[in-house]
């Protein structure tokens, strides 16, 4: 999702000067507030399916064209890219913006604690981590963010609670 809102913002681009914040905050109010799309076309306008992404109505015919487009991309010789692509990131700047709204949204009642803690991660995830507004980052660099930041909420029980009662419920818990 950083990479996407890096690339809408890119299109909107004056004078080289690029305003990420804007698209990072579309996309962090979807995962903060648990936003689940009902409809496949509903992920892919909330960035959860790229527009390449293939819809697949019917669940009995999913493995049937993974296989397929499995043997299209071999009959091709598909190889994934070599170089990754530098993403610019709200950074520092973006990070404090969310985190005020969503201390807002704690002091008046409308998230937990741990929301708050989530959202912070969350936050520090899109936005590229501690560096200057529009920095350009790599995936990997992103996804290192990502994954530094999931273990170290996986380790707290109130995660394990959620995810947990997701897990048995199908809905989310708000601890």
């Amino acid at each position: 999702m950083a990479q996407r809102a890096s690339q809408e913002a890119q299109r909107y681009a004056i004078d080289n000067r690029v305003d990420i914040f804007p698209f990072v905050r579309r996309y962090f109010q979807n995962i903060a507030m648990g936003e689940v799309a009902k409809s496949a076309e509903l992920a892919r306008e909330m960035g959860y399916l790229r527009p390449s992404d293939r819809i697949v109505l019917n669940r009995f015919e999913l493995l049937h064209i993974a296989k397929e487009e499995a043997k299209a991309l071999n009959a091709t010789a598909y190889r994934p890219p070599l170089h990754q692509r530098q993403i610019a990131v709200a950074g520092r700047t973006g990070i404090a913006t969310l985190k005020a709204a969503m201390l807002n949204m704690r002091e008046g009642g409308f998230i937990s604690d741990h929301d708050y803690d989530i959202g912070c991660r969350v936050a520090e995830t899109l936005c590229g981590g501690d560096v200057e507004a529009g920095s350009m980052v790599d995936e990997q660099w992103l996804l290192d963010l990502e994954r530094k930041n999931f273990m170290e909420l996986l380790a707290t029980e109130k995660t394990q609670a959620r995810i947990e009662y997701m897990l048995k419920t199908g809905k989310p818990l708000r601890n």
